[in-house]
């Protein structure tokens, strides 16, 4: 926790968000609430001053992982429980869900339009040279 102490300790947005919530200090901030509590306020504020594009990237994957459609509401709970379970590992952001494997049709599209970018050149020139050796 001390770790996650030093990355908003100086933080004077912070500061004033404990002194709303009827602390003094951080100190008293650490001693008067549980720690689950202590790690979730700090996470989410770590959340609310992500950029504008961090925190669409990170609404995204909360929505994946709560199986949210798009027009689906996220409640504050949600990101709360979120961020605390990603911050003492029961989450691991980066690696890739099982249920969410590359669909190989994409693969499939993607040399297709490789090959069609290196293939339509090459005839060209093969058309070139071919006319350019008949006259």
């Amino acid at each position: 926790m001390n770790n996650l102490l030093e990355t908003v300790k100086n933080n004077s947005e912070f500061l004033n968000l404990i002194k709303n919530n009827n602390s003094d200090s951080l100190k008293n901030f650490v001693l008067d609430k549980k720690p689950s509590e202590v790690i979730t306020i700090i996470k989410r504020f770590e959340f609310d001053n992500l950029s504008q594009l961090d925190k669409e990237i990170k609404i995204k994957k909360i929505r994946e992982h709560y199986s949210l459609g798009e027009n689906d509401a996220l409640a504050d709970s949600q990101i709360n429980e979120y961020c605390y379970r990603l911050a003492i590992g029961q989450i691991k952001e980066n690696e890739q869900d099982p249920n969410n494997t590359i669909n190989p049709e994409n693969n499939i599209l993607k040399y297709l339009g490789i090959s069609a970018l290196i293939l339509i050149p090459l005839g060209l020139l093969l058309v070139f040279f071919v006319r350019k050796r008949k006259k």
